[in-house]
């Protein structure tokens, strides 16, 4: 039988979708038309995207670690949860599927397609993993959102299950990206060390609480 957090994920993941449709306060390119299109000839540009993405979750993990955020208000949950709608996270689901793409492609040219049990084992190790970084993300966006709707003050068992569906992501990640190559990894995290990171929702709670409460019909 389906549990309660198995039915609230669902349709946390069906909430998720759909606000992903919804311009949001904090993401300017939410007004810019989607086209859908890209490509996955050339690694580096999705790659550094997904570090710099990694480096967004540990910078979030280590506010949200940090004295200067009070874990027992629903509002800190809800507003994590916003930062999943801004770039770079935003795109890190996109940006994997791109990377998944092209570990296939890679692994066809380099001759497994002639092992087809090779190959299948192959695929299966790339697709695994990817599903992986899907799921976490997707727990990670139904734990907040699930916080976030408590009443009263956060419990400590609450704030740790968000704490490690946070981890999850973090090492989901590192696991996707161990199978790329390290010549190409080393090469995107240069690229990513370059980039500046967005700043925190969290570091301006208040703020995004004024622009929300400013949009509200």
């Amino acid at each position: 039988a389906e549990s309660f957090l198995d039915k609230f994920i669902a349709d946390a993941r069906k909430d998720a979708n759909e606000r992903a449709k919804v311009k949001s306060i904090w993401n300017p390119k939410a007004f810019q038309q989607q086209t859908g299109l890209y490509t996955t000839s050339e690694l580096q540009e999705f790659l550094p995207d997904i570090l710099v993405s990694r480096r967004q979750f540990e910078t979030l993990l280590a506010k949200y670690d940090s004295g200067s955020v009070d874990k027992s208000q629903p509002a800190v949950y809800e507003v994590m949860r916003e930062q999943n709608r801004v770039e770079p996270i935003k795109e890190v689901r996109r940006q994997c599927f791109r990377a998944k793409l092209w570990l296939q492609k890679q692994a066809k040219r380099s001759g497994d397609r002639r092992d087809e049990k090779r190959e299948a084992s192959t695929d299966s190790t790339y697709e695994t993993t990817y599903e992986r970084i899907k799921r976490t993300l997707d727990d990670e966006d139904a734990q907040l959102l699930l916080v976030s709707r408590l009443q009263g003050k956060i419990q400590p068992a609450a704030v740790t299950q968000v704490r490690r569906s946070i981890e999850e992501i973090i090492d989901a990640i590192d696991q996707f990206v161990e199978l790329l190559p390290q010549d190409e990894r080393t090469v995107a995290m240069a690229i990513a060390d370059s980039r500046q990171d967005t700043p925190l929702m969290l570091e301006n709670l208040k703020d995004w609480q004024s622009k929300k409460a400013a949009m509200a019909p």
